[in-house]
């Protein structure tokens, strides 16, 4: 019978170290592979590899042999706290869940990268409505020979995201020491009103060229959480739609300007809506036109969004004939 038993490098860690996990299968031959769904809900799993030894020994003349498979993972908590590397289940074994506590890194390890690698984050409003739009503006300042991963884009739920700016490179001098930026830009939708959190970046890399001959450094980063309110639409608010939009526009073209009418023959009124800070698909439709003694047609709106700024710019033009 295969024995299956599950373990760790370390039992305390940082919010930045990586947990080596080993969950060796010895015994025997074995076609079931170990499930690891349970470590995503404490931990992100970074890299996995695959073990496989056998042995021969004689024991009073009697050979025996035995095979090996060690799964080994690195692990990077994802919380800070007392956290469980869970049951690991093969076949029809279990391992042993194993308590792990992740600490937040020292005000002096901390001080210290920051010489190397540090956050700078922004938000452009602290307060919005619902679907209303917010900046968040990420900056990752680096000295040189600094690698690694810039952090993807936020995941918050009952947000809708959406990339303004992918990536921006520049200089920049901060206490008279010369680092390299990289910038990107977000906007932001909440769905839902009350509390909206957007949890701290983090970043971790190595620094130096590495080589036969050198070693590199690892080294993080981690910015601070920003807390928007978010309101629901305003209970005296008038109309039928709610626009929660920076600016919004209403303007009016004609295909002939000025205009002639001619009985029998259409005119076509071109109105255009533009709204800052407002995804098209939150653009309301035009009413119905109702004129005495014409018929009136609409084609349907054309929509088109564009990354500015100051966000998202969101287009609607209808033809009105």
């Amino acid at each position: 019978q295969a024995v299956v038993v599950a373990m760790v490098d370390r039992n305390q860690v940082s919010e930045f170290d990586l947990v080596t996990l080993t969950v060796r299968i010895s015994g025997r031959s074995t076609e079931e592979t170990p499930d690891f769904t349970a470590l995503e809900r404490d931990f992100d799993i970074v890299d996995t590899q695959n073990q496989k030894s056998s042995s021969i020994s004689f024991i009073n003349g009697k050979q025996t042999s035995s095979i090996r498979t060690d799964y080994v993972l690195t692990l990077r908590a994802k919380r800070l706290g007392r956290l469980t590397i869970p049951s690991i289940r093969v076949g029809q074994e279990t391992t042993s869940p194993i308590p792990i506590q992740a600490v937040q890194q020292s005000a002096a390890a901390t001080r210290q990268m920051n010489q190397l690698v540090f956050f700078d984050t922004s938000v452009d409003t602290n307060s919005t409505y619902v679907q209303g739009q917010i900046l968040y503006k990420v900056k990752l300042f680096y000295s040189e020979s600094i690698s690694g991963d810039f952090p993807p884009p936020p995941r918050l739920e009952d947000a809708v995201i959406e990339t303004i700016e992918s990536e921006r490179r520049y200089e920049s001098t901060v206490n008279n020491r010369r680092y390299y930026v990289l910038e990107k830009q977000y906007a932001i939708f909440p769905q839902k009103s009350g509390v909206l959190t957007i949890p701290r970046e983090a970043f971790v890399g190595s620094r130096g060229r590495g080589g036969l001959f050198s070693s590199r450094q690892r080294v993080n980063a981690v910015s601070e959480a920003h807390t928007i309110n978010v309101s629901t639409f305003p209970a005296g608010s008038q109309g039928t739609n709610w626009i929660p939009a920076k600016q919004f526009t209403l303007q009016e073209a004609w295909a002939e300007n000025p205009p002639i009418f001619r009985v029998g023959e259409p005119v076509n009124r071109i109105l255009t809506m533009t709204a800052v800070g407002l995804a098209a698909s939150l653009l309301p439709p035009l009413a119905e036109l109702e004129l005495a003694n014409a018929k009136t047609y609409a084609d349907p709106p054309e929509s088109s969004e564009q990354a500015s700024n100051v966000g998202i710019i969101a287009s609607n033009r209808t033809t009105v004939g």
